[in-house]
């Protein structure tokens, strides 16, 4: 099944953020999410935001890609704010680009069903006659305990 290809308007997202690659994150001794995930709950930073926003959903973004999928990346988990937020100390704010996204829908422990999602994205953008990544942010949103769906920026033309 192809993902739903949506349009999504800019958004402002903050929390905590680190730097990595997919080969670090393979890798159970350099991975960096994990670790901001434990300190996400751990530190309850979703309470630290004063989120002015009406979304509630924690998301995680990834921005600021050095190349492609094989590149360094940033990564911040967090919750929607409005445009105007100033982030604390700690703490960092980015935002999700407007234009265009397919999303890719999963339901299950978000352990499981989280990587599983991502190798579906690289296995679906590694075929010809797809959207191109736009690699200028991508992000998870959490829609409750065990639905997720994770949103990829994409040219508008197909290759």
């Amino acid at each position: 099944m192809d993902p739903e290809l949506v349009v999504i308007d800019g958004f402002m997202v903050a929390g905590i953020s680190a730097r990595t690659t997919n080969g670090a994150e393979a890798n159970a001794s350099q991975a960096k999410i994990p670790g901001l995930w434990g300190r996400y709950y751990g530190e309850r930073i979703g309470d630290r935001v004063d989120r002015q926003s009406t979304q509630t959903d924690v998301h995680s973004v990834y921005w600021d890609y050095e190349s492609d999928a094989t590149g360094a990346y940033n990564v911040t988990v967090g919750v929607p704010v409005a445009a105007t937020y100033q982030a604390g100390e700690g703490l960092s704010v980015v935002r999700i680009a407007s234009g265009l996204y397919q999303a890719f829908h999963g339901v299950g422990a978000p352990q499981e069903v989280v990587p599983a999602l991502w190798g579906q994205i690289w296995e679906h953008f590694s075929r010809p006659g797809r959207h191109k990544r736009r690699y200028t942010t991508d992000f998870e949103r959490y829609e409750g305990p065990t639905a997720v769906a994770i949103f990829i920026a994409v040219e508008a033309s197909v290759d």
